[in-house]
């Protein structure tokens, strides 16, 4: 473990700032928007459906089985909900948590396996990373997972150093809960890590059954994971092939039913790694450089984490189902190599290179901000009212600058000046923030159904309403009617299960025999808008135009207008 002198006011505010950070990044209007179409409108009804059924085995949504997925995610959802109510902010609790226990496990990891200050610089780096606060803001399952596997993995390296039975424990019970939450895709990454390195290392071949093999953590790995498998298989026929096989072999091997993931490039993931860790993207090339000789006692760890992050990316790179997140199980230990870099260039003061580092970092995400602003406004007089809407987060903004030159001022002698970059590289992801919260605020209607939802809900609360278009390119509306909905012609690919399920018969209905049928109660009929044959057939068949969104034309019958 590597040795310096630091001190303790300078770690102290440099876990202020961690804090700081979260407390903006993460939790700052979490609830301020609304929810995402797809796969957050889908898991937030999950777990609202769950509540008020009280089956916690089957997820159901719009009260089709979803058999995709294991319930950790809806089970802490479905809490969230009875804490705090319904709700946007409630919905977002458990990722918003999940990513600040995953900062405060680099502390930890950090601060355990290196030093103090290394482990405050992984807190910083992974609490002022743009997309780790993105993905702690959506209701997604990677951030859970990242933080159960990270944890597992960490502890399991704790168990190497150490023979404590605690960490099997804590690793077992990590595992455990990372089954739950994305089925068994983290026993084959943890597993792939830990014989790779063991393997590098001649590690002998007693030791590895000691950690898998005890009695205790193999009673504690099946004791929480067991339980559901066995009552979601005695609950529904066919769940055993459909889940096990279907959904996770099959997925891997691109043969899996039916075909509605993306297959990219071997190299698909590279980029995104980058992605991962913006605005401190730019260091990462430096943990590529042979370590020096004050690094070299840390070499048993960089061994470990470079194993977990090299077989992980190979894993998710050979597989044919490839997601922009899905690789982002290795943000972990991508902070803690490039953490423990850069405790060594700011205590060997080697200030030139971190200012210049920091001002190129600064110019690549300046003109990735301006990339990002036209390319989301190509119309110039649409860019006015959008830069009109950042100026409702500028106030955050310019806090989180006062606090990065708070800090710079604070940290006194001739050495604070080393502090300088990193606190600016951190500070670069406000602006960021600043611009992602405005524009999901301006393109509201793009990405959310919410304004055209209350519309019907006001209008006709009791109409039944029917939807042509995929539901799940449209899964927010399903949560703002708070009702059912029929789906028309449907071939939804996410929703494909439930579709083919009996429940599923009773939501589904054909165009012909809904337009043929006539119907005295009010309805709403909401149709994609490139929907050409159903345009020219509407006014025909006894419908008027209700509303119209970026996604959804919404047509109704005579009733819905009286």
């Amino acid at each position: 473990m590597l040795q310096k002198d630091v001190r303790p006011l300078t770690i102290f505010l440099l876990l202020a700032g961690v804090v700081g950070f979260v407390a903006l990044s993460f939790w700052y209007d979490l609830g301020g928007y609304a929810l995402l179409d797809n796969n957050e409108g889908i898991y937030a009804q999950i777990a609202r459906e769950m509540l008020e059924s009280g089956n916690y085995v089957t997820p159901f949504f719009n009260c089709m089985p979803y058999l995709e997925k294991p319930p950790l995610l809806f089970w802490l959802t479905a809490l969230s909900y009875r804490l705090f109510g319904v709700s946007e902010f409630a919905a977002r609790v458990v990722p918003a948590l999940s990513g600040s226990l995953l900062v405060l496990l680099a502390v930890w990891s950090g601060w355990r396996l290196v030093n103090p200050l290394t482990g405050a610089l992984a807190g910083l780096i992974l609490a002022s990373s743009v997309t780790v606060a993105a993905l702690s803001r959506t209701l997604i399952f990677d951030m859970l997972l990242t933080l159960l596997l990270s944890a597992c993995l960490i502890w399991v390296y704790c168990w190497f150093e150490t023979q404590k039975r605690r960490y099997t424990l804590l690793a077992a019970g990590a595992l455990g809960l990372a089954v739950l939450a994305k089925g068994l895709l983290p026993l084959v990454l943890v597993g792939l890590t830990v014989v790779t390195y063991a393997v590098s290392v001649r590690m002998p071949l007693a030791t590895l059954k000691r950690l898998a093999l005890a009695p205790y953590t193999i009673t504690l790995f099946l004791a929480i994971t067991l339980p559901w498998h066995i009552a979601a298989c005695l609950a529904r026929d066919g769940f055993a092939h459909f889940y096990f096989i279907n959904e996770h072999i099959y997925r891997f091997l691109g043969v899996r039913e039916p075909n509605d993931y993306f297959s990219g490039p071997l190299y698909y993931y590279l980029p995104r790694v980058l992605m991962y860790l913006a605005p401190w993207s730019a260091l990462l090339v430096y943990i590529f450089i042979r370590p020096i000789s004050k690094l070299r006692p840390l070499m048993p760890l960089h061994r470990y984490l470079w194993c977990w992050v090299l077989t992980n990316l190979l894993f998710f790179s050979i597989s044919q189902n490839k997601a922009n997140y899905y690789a982002f199980v290795v943000v972990l230990p991508l902070t803690l190599l490039l953490a423990a870099r850069m405790y060594h260039w700011i205590m060997h003061r080697y200030e030139v290179g971190m200012w210049a580092l920091a001002v190129t970092a600064s110019g690549l995400v300046s003109m990735a901000v301006y990339g990002l602003m036209f390319t989301c406004s190509p119309q110039l007089n649409d860019l006015y009212p959008f830069c009109e809407d950042i100026q409702h987060h500028d106030a955050a903004v310019f806090a989180l600058f006062f606090v990065v030159a708070l800090f710079s001022g604070l940290l006194r002698g001739r050495g604070w000046r080393r502090f300088a970059p990193v606190l600016i590289l951190a500070g670069l992801s406000l602006p960021l923030l600043s611009l992602g919260l405005a524009a999901v605020h301006h393109y509201e209607s793009k990405i959310s159904q919410r304004a055209m939802a209350a519309h019907m809900n006001q209008t006709a609360p009791q109409a039944d309403v029917y939807v042509v278009n995929k539901l799940s390119d449209v899964s927010s509306l399903r949560f703002y009617l708070e009702r059912n909905v029929f789906i028309v012609d449907n071939d939804d690919a996410d929703l494909f299960t439930g579709l083919n399920s009996p429940e599923g018969q009773g939501c589904a209905v054909t165009m012909n025999k809904l337009l043929r049928s006539p119907n005295p109660n009010p309805i709403f009929l909401a149709v994609n808008p490139d929907h050409e044959d159903f345009k020219n057939r509407s006014h025909q068949d006894g419908l008027c135009l209700f509303g119209r969104s970026p996604k959804l034309v919404v047509y109704s019958n005579q009733n819905c207008l009286r």
